[in-house]
């Protein structure tokens, strides 16, 4: 891990070494205002009013996809490398569909960029495919898919990319069902981060659910991204990959955590990890896995 951490620092650039080594002597300073912008919080525990069984809901899932990647490719995440792809998606659908007690709609956001033709081949797995200009990243084409589909307010909101490893997408009903368990969590997905990385930077010491999966209700998000629902330039928003990072995956988090919501993870291991406002506590919460056998 350390010999990573000096390889990503090497490989940087003289601007984000500088913001890197800044953090270290930072770092009492961080802490604190992480700890005092969440402080508050705990007192104002928010229950969702949406929240319902799974059977009495319907699943919406929007996937990204830039028209160039191949079904399936390598990623290196933390100096270890992973398969993902959309292939992964396509092999996992019957098996949610099977595990799931409701409906699932499945849209593909497919970012295409100028002069590109030829979006990946979806038919046959049930996918509506949805072509846009290559603007925004994935959280311009969720919120703007969202303006368009208008779900229910208690319906379940799945954001994913081709990003996702192998088995990522297998526990979308184990999610479901901790969502429908428990009203205090907003969001659930399958990793967080609160790196210090940038943290000097404003939304950046947020520990939050990485865009590459999260669900959510509908209502809520509503309720909390009403601007963002309204922007019928969405896709202007996040001109950079910071800016969708920051004022996208970040600033999700940070509304929900601000609202009084719960975020919690799962590797799919058996174990939970929430992350109330004043920081992550280990949960013995049984979960389910696909089959919906106890893990």
């Amino acid at each position: 891990m350390l010999l990573s951490s000096l390889s990503k620092f090497l490989r940087a650039s003289p601007r984000t070494q500088a913001v890197m080594v800044s953090e270290v002597f930072l770092f009492p300073l961080i802490w604190l205002r992480s700890y005092l912008l969440w402080i508050g919080v705990p007192w104002k525990k928010r229950r969702s009013l949406h929240a319902r069984n799974v059977a009495d809901t319907r699943m919406l899932l929007i996937f990204n996809e830039w028209a160039g990647y191949p079904p399936l490719r390598e990623k290196e995440v933390d100096g270890r490398r992973y398969r993902v792809g959309r292939q992964f998606l396509f092999q996992a659908l019957p098996a949610m569909r099977e595990a799931l007690p409701c409906e699932l709609r499945c849209v593909a956001d497919v970012c295409c960029d100028p002069g590109q033709t030829t979006p990946p081949d979806m038919s046959g797995h049930g996918i509506e495919l949805r072509e846009r200009e290559n603007h925004g990243f994935d959280i311009a084409g969720y919120f703007m898919h969202l303006m368009q589909l208008q779900p229910a307010p208690e319906d379940l909101v799945v954001f994913c990319n081709s990003s996702v490893p192998e088995q990522g997408y297998v526990l979308i009903p184990e999610l479901a069902g901790i969502l429908a368990a428990d009203p205090g969590v907003g969001l659930v997905g399958l990793s967080s981060c609160a790196r210090l990385y940038a943290s000097i930077l404003p939304l950046n010491l947020v520990p939050h659910i990485q865009s590459y999966l999260v669900m959510l209700r509908y209502g809520d998000l509503q309720t909390l991204f009403a601007d963002y629902l309204s922007d019928s330039a969405i896709d202007r928003r996040f001109p950079t990959h910071t800016d969708a990072k920051r004022l996208g995956e970040i600033m999700i988090s940070y509304r929900y955590l601000r609202a009084g919501y719960a975020l919690a993870t799962s590797s799919g291991r058996g174990a939970m990890r929430f992350h109330p406002s004043q920081g992550v506590r280990a949960s013995g919460m049984p979960l389910q896995d696909h089959r919906g056998m106890a893990t």
